[in-house]
């Protein structure tokens, strides 16, 4: 099973090599101080050392903000409950 696990991993890697990520948008949470970017792609990349995600897969609950909002007031559902905020900048 880690076989597979390294496998499907180094796929993943190697798909990010060549478009590590489709679409961005600058989010700020209503309880945070400044908008952070949030990258939106095939496969999601998470930081190994901090945990941090770096690029969101696209059905991340996070990422239906890059479908469903423009610029301006956005939200999204995750298990906690409703994330609300503005979002800044979208390409």
């Amino acid at each position: 099973m880690l076989g597979e696990a390294s496998v499907d991993k180094k796929k993943r890697l190697l798909r990010l090599r060549d478009i590590a990520y489709f679409g961005r948008f600058d989010f700020k949470r209503k309880d945070e101080d400044k908008a952070k970017p949030v990258y939106v792609g095939v496969h999601y990349f998470q930081d190994e050392e901090t945990n941090e995600n770096l690029i969101y897969d696209w059905r991340a609950p996070i990422s239906s903000m890059f479908y469903d909002f423009e610029p301006g007031e956005a939200w999204y559902e995750n298990v906690h409950g409703r994330v609300e905020g503005d979002i800044f900048l979208k390409r």
